[in-house]
């Protein structure tokens, strides 16, 4: 990216309102002060403008500068009233590119980058909408297969189209039996999938020396398989929670989520000294560990640490934290 510095006016604004977001993120302050305010406000102003030029629009740069805005949206809380705080927004760009592959290695790395935000917006909101067609056109050939982090996020990026499914054919299974049949075959079979990547990515973490000094190249390894393993996890509890209304025997799929939400809290606990963006990514699958969680004590203990880390990243109080548990809980506990 800096090599293209001074050749986008929208990249270069993005720039700046990222750098002073992330200097002030990095002294704690987490809300935008009006010079902030200003430079993001101008930034979103020549995005605007480049995306409304049918050339710019589509040039490697305009996609960065979404991506970093999107980023300073993170650090800022600023999700409220801004070009990309519409869920879709970013599904909306993948659509509007078509099917036509990057133009660049550069810009095969953004992509990659931006389907992050389409598959998390899916499995907490309705808002975006893609067709079971455009998931696998558009999605699932972003990520390699042939290695542990492209599996796991293949396999993830397969349910959000999943749960949209199930919901549109359980209030008319007596009528649509054969389709209530596949749909619960396939869930079945990428659950089995996902417990297969669970294992490898769990025997992958267990190469790492856990005891290594976090500015040693084994730590940083560490930091990034902690939430890589979690998030194989994450994904098997949400599998469980949708085969949860599938299945007429339940226990099993209480019991087996029960263990990875334990898994994911202890993993947790560990990567605390990693905080606050090494391990910003927690606080998804802490939230999904929650779900998880057999009973009233264990789900405390599960919100006692993801509202610490809330509060280190994105400066949530308590009240957020409940809001966003219940919204959760209705989208997932889907009986």
């Amino acid at each position: 990216m800096p090599c293209r510095l001074g050749t986008s006016a929208a990249l270069d604004a993005a720039v700046d309102a990222l750098i002073t977001a992330h200097a002030r993120f990095c002294v704690g302050n987490l809300s935008p002060d009006l010079g902030l305010l200003a430079k993001h406000s101008r930034a979103l102003s020549i995005l605007r403008h480049d995306l409304n030029d049918p050339i710019k629009a589509h040039s490697s740069e305009t996609l960065c500068s979404i991506m970093l805005l999107m980023i300073y949206q993170t650090l800022t809380k600023s999700t409220k009233n801004s070009l990309m705080s519409h869920p879709d927004g970013a599904a909306r760009i993948l659509k509007s590119r078509g099917y036509s592959g990057p133009c660049n290695n550069f810009e095969s790395k953004l992509l990659s980058a931006l389907r992050g935000p389409v598959i998390v917006e899916a499995l907490m909101k309705d808002e975006v909408t893609l067709t079971q067609q455009e998931w696998n056109d558009l999605v699932l050939p972003g990520y390699d297969g042939a290695n542990g982090d492209g599996s796991i996020l293949q396999c993830l990026a397969r349910v959000p189209n999943l749960l949209q499914r199930c919901r549109e054919v359980l209030p008319y299974i007596p009528f649509l039996r054969p389709t209530f049949i596949g749909l619960k075959d396939e869930v079945e079979f990428l659950s089995q999938n996902c417990k297969a990547i669970i294992v490898l990515l769990r025997d992958r973490l267990g190469t790492i020396n856990e005891n290594s000094a976090p500015t040693t190249f084994h730590a940083h390894i560490h930091a990034h398989y902690i939430p890589i393993y979690c998030m194989g996890l994450a994904t098997g509890v949400i599998l469980n929670c949708i085969l949860n209304m599938l299945e007429d025997d339940h226990i099993w799929l209480g019991e087996e989520s029960s263990r990875y939400s334990n898994e994911i809290f202890q993993l947790a606990k560990s990567a605390v000294k990693f905080q606050p963006l090494g391990s910003a990514a927690m606080i998804l699958y802490l939230s999904v560990a929650w779900l998880g969680a057999p009973d009233s004590g264990s789900k405390d203990r599960v919100r006692s640490l993801l509202y610490d880390y809330e509060r280190a990243c994105l400066g949530l109080s308590p009240s957020d934290l409940t809001a966003d548990l219940e919204r959760l809980s209705t989208r997932f506990i889907l009986e």
